[in-house]
């Protein structure tokens, strides 16, 4: 079956980059000093919390947005491993001048670092983060001596991870694949938003979105800043009102702000209608990552691709989504076109 090929792809990527990983490295000492120049690159500026007022974009530079597609990396609904990982080192080294994926990763994560990665399962085989996308994720994060132990990719129901192909996994010493399932930490607040985020978030130190490219019959569309209400413990609470301001505010809380380093927006398969649940005669073959360190400029370049894809095919698009401006306004990231770097390579 095409989800337990992914299956085992997930994890043989898994199981070799940590052998490689905990043979390759020696003690800890040497493995903090050996992981970047710097040590561990300091998290984003945390947004204000409780109900202060919201920090705007600085609105000098623009935010970098690399788009890279590959025809041949999905194959009879599969995605091909090899391939995948020569588009994902042709992004990264675009989007930071690092030479491939574990130099770029070398320069964003430190060997301590715990990294939580934040992949959408929802709709499980429909249309989820391709388990060999997040698997040659992991396997470059391991090769850029980031620890085995370290790293964790989570969603907020193990049975939607396990419908989409992920082998759940929580051994000591191992990349682990966890559903929340409850297990969620204290109460923040932000604005309007409410709510208690994933232990897992929590616990991390680092966090690199793994968002899909998706329509969504309520909000428009589901992306980056989106996926972390598969982060909270509420989300029917922000759906309201096309999830304004509440997906702006939730991606802007001081606990998820704080965290994102990188945002890899699997694009290999895409949703023009009838998301979160789309029927399949609606998914179609993007072949392509998007990759950022903005949430919120990724966001908006994959609203532009989904519009563009509709268009294509006669679909009506609406308006642009509320959801975007809040975004810059309270200081997520770069929305306006002028703010944003697009390149595709």
């Amino acid at each position: 079956m095409k989800d337990r090929l992914d299956r085992r792809h997930f994890l043989k990527t898994a199981a070799l980059g940590a052998t490689a990983a905990l043979a390759g490295c020696g003690t800890d000492e040497e493995q903090a000093a050996s992981s970047t120049p710097s040590g561990s690159p300091k998290p984003a500026t945390p947004a204000p919390s409780g109900n202060a007022a919201p920090e705007p974009v600085d609105p000098t530079g623009a935010s970098k947005v690399v788009t890279v597609r590959d025809p041949s990396v999905v194959a009879e609904g599969m995605v091909d491993p090899d391939t995948l990982r020569a588009m994902l080192d042709r992004a990264m080294a675009e989007a930071t001048g690092g030479a491939d994926a574990p130099s770029a990763f070398a320069d964003l994560f430190g060997a301590d670092d715990v990294v939580a990665i934040k992949v959408n399962c929802i709709a499980k085989f429909a249309l989820s983060t391709s388990p060999v996308t997040c698997g040659v994720v992991v396997e470059a994060l391991l090769e850029a001596g980031v620890k085995p132990g370290n790293v964790v990719v989570f969603d907020r129901d193990a049975g939607e991870l396990d419908g989409a192909g992920f082998d759940l996994s929580d051994s000591a010493g191992a990349p682990r694949i966890v559903g929340t399932n409850g297990a969620y930490g204290k109460e923040i607040s932000y604005g309007q938003f409410k709510g208690r985020i994933a232990r897992t978030l929590e616990e991390a130190t680092a966090l690199i979105n793994m968002p899909i490219l998706k329509d969504h019959g309520i909000t428009q569309a589901t992306f980056a800043m989106k996926n972390h209400y598969g982060s909270i413990d509420n989300p029917g609470r922000y759906h309201g009102n096309n999830g304004v301001p509440g997906i702006a505010e939730i991606s802007a809380t001081p606990e998820i702000k704080g965290l994102n380093r990188l945002v890899i927006m699997d694009a290999t398969r895409g949703c023009l209608r009838g998301g979160p649940f789309p029927p399949a005669d609606a998914v179609y073959a993007e072949n392509a990552l998007l990759v950022s360190t903005d949430p919120a400029a990724l966001d908006a370049v994959a609203w532009d691709l989904l519009c563009q894809r509709r268009s294509e095919q006669g679909m009506a698009n609406g308006p642009r989504p509320e959801w975007l401006a809040k975004a810059e306004e309270y200081g997520v990231g770069r929305t306006s076109p002028d703010g944003i770097d697009a390149v595709e390579v």
